[in-house]
Formats: structure tokens, C-alpha cells, sequence
């Protein structure tokens, strides 16, 4: 693949980069709270590297406090505030 450095994708891992985070525990913004958010929350509880859903946001302010409540993160009142960190 022009312009990718590393070992050219295989059929398993086609289009995956591989990426290494060490020591460092990702922290995670989420982007409204529904079902879907929930699934990357339980899937994030299952991966390897150390994480944490940190700032969320949902246009249902309730929905956006129960969700935070529940993964211990902090409820911004816009997107930009959730992506400055």
C-alpha cells in the first residue's frame, strides 16, 4: 500500500493498523449515550489496553448523567468541550 510503512496488510488484518499505547491508559469521549455507546463501553471494559471513558455528551442531558455516572466520567455540555479533553 503506497504511503504505509510497516508489513503490507494480509487478508485477516486488511486495512488494521497496529498500534502500541505501552503504559499509557487511553482516555475515551463519548459522543451521545444510547445503545450503541453502551456497546463501545462494554467492548472498551473487555480490551487489553488499560482505558477509560472519561467525558461524555448527548443532547438527552439525563441520559448523558446516567451513562456518565455509571462509567464514572464527566458530562460536557457540547462536542467541543468533549474533544479539547
Amino acid at each position: 500500500m503506497a504511503g504505509r510503512s510497516g508489513p503490507e496488510p494480509t487478508a485477516g488484518t486488511l486495512g488494521a493498523v497496529p498500534a502500541t499505547v505501552g503504559d499509557v491508559t487511553v482516555r475515551v469521549g463519548v459522543l451521545g449515550t444510547g445503545f450503541i455507546a453502551r456497546y463501545h463501553a462494554m467492548q472498551l471494559g473487555l480490551a487489553d489496553e488499560p482505558n477509560e471513558i472519561v467525558a461524555v455528551h448527548d443532547v438527552d442531558d439525563a441520559r448523558a448523567r446516567e451513562f456518565a455516572a455509571e462509567h464514572g466520567a464527566t458530562v460536557h455540555d457540547d462536542v467541543a468541550s468533549v474533544v479539547a479533553g
